[in-house]
């Protein structure tokens, strides 16, 4: 139960370190606070979840940062790669697209995206987590139980947010199937009547991804999300 809650604490924490630095470069590149991710609460699992394989597998590169660089950049890279073509698989929308910057990989990847994660498994490994793994192994055995309901409350609130967030943008990927697929007009008309007379979940969820387009709309016309 301990390594359990070890690792789901690194993971949340990492995954709402995530959200904030994609709340702080989206508001450098659109000057407004946007809430990102897929999610409605202040997280952001792809983040959460690169840093526990980084963690797992590149750990034993902390003292080589040229190979860490390298290895990171590859790690993140098939990530995002397969996370963003299993949402579309799944949504039937594209959910980033960077179709417009140099060196893309069928908009899924960018360099520039790529190496940023690079730098960042770097700071991660050779420097964050080994501080907040000392800090978590402090917390599980001097308070145990504050640690315990620490991990119980952040895993109940994020089971809860993954349902939500989920039968809420299925609830989007059905409004947007039932419009013409080939009327960019019509269907971000349709789209935004809906989330506006919807939930405030759904309302978030649309700001944060205010480029999302049915799959096939995505193939005529590119957007960049970030």
């Amino acid at each position: 139960m301990n390594l359990f809650f070890y690792w789901f604490l690194v993971f949340f924490i990492y995954a709402t370190i995530g959200w904030m630095l994609e709340m702080i470069s989206t508001f450098i590149y659109t000057k407004k606070v946007t809430n990102r991710g897929f999610l409605i609460g202040p997280y952001c699992p792809i983040y959460g979840t690169a840093a526990l394989l980084m963690i797992i597998f590149l750990g034993k590169y902390e003292n080589d940062l040229p190979v860490l660089f390298g290895m990171s950049f590859l790690l993140s890279s098939i990530l995002e790669y397969v996370t963003s073509y299993l949402m579309e698989k799944l949504f039937k929308a594209r959910w980033w697209d960077y179709s417009d910057r140099t060196f893309n990989i069928n908009g899924r990847i960018c360099l520039k995206n790529c190496f940023f994660f690079g730098i960042l498994g770097i700071l991660l490994i050779a420097y964050v987590h080994p501080f907040l793994r000392a800090s978590l192994f402090y917390l599980c055995n001097t308070v145990p139980n504050f640690f315990y309901l620490i991990g119980f409350f952040c895993l109940f609130i994020f089971i809860i947010d993954l349902i939500t967030s989920f039968k809420i943008t299925i609830g989007l990927k059905k409004n947007l199937q039932n419009l013409r697929k080939d009327c960019t007009d019509e269907i971000s008309k349709k789209v935004q009547e809906t989330i506006t007379a919807g939930s405030k979940s759904m309302q978030r969820l649309f700001k944060a991804f205010p480029n999302m387009k049915p799959l096939k709309l995505n193939k005529k016309k590119k957007h960049r999300l970030f």
